[in-house]
């Protein structure tokens, strides 16, 4: 079994982050059970496609990681976990286009988006 990797994200790649956004993260380097730390910054629409059970944890309290919005594509892979914690996700808010993906959000904040659109 392959060991669980943790990569890291912050917008001006300071704390030893490798990445500025989620997005920027190569489907290649993510494994099942990985963990994508954020650190506290601003991030426009993160996304997960093509991954599967993986954790986004916000690295602070969930006002430090603001996400505006946040969607896995419709052509990920089924069966896929995501775990979002500590993060306040704003408009438009959380968008699972995979309806065979599940989605935990923990310690988490939302605002600003349409409870419509949005099942939680």
């Amino acid at each position: 079994m392959a060991n669980k990797q943790v990569h890291r994200v912050s917008p001006e790649l300071t704390d030893d982050a490798q990445f500025k956004a989620v997005e920027h993260i190569p489907t290649t380097m993510l494994k099942d059970g990985d963990t994508i730390l954020v650190y506290p910054g601003e991030y426009s629409d993160p996304r997960t496609a093509n991954v599967a059970n993986v954790t986004i944890e916000g690295f602070g309290g969930n006002k430090d990681v603001v996400f505006n919005g946040f969607s896995i594509p419709s052509d990920g892979p089924g069966g896929a976990n995501v775990e979002i914690r500590n993060v306040s996700i704003r408009a438009a808010g959380l968008i699972v286009g995979n309806t065979a993906s599940t989605v935990k959000v923990v310690v988490s904040a939302f605002s600003s988006f349409n409870k419509n659109f949005c099942s939680i």
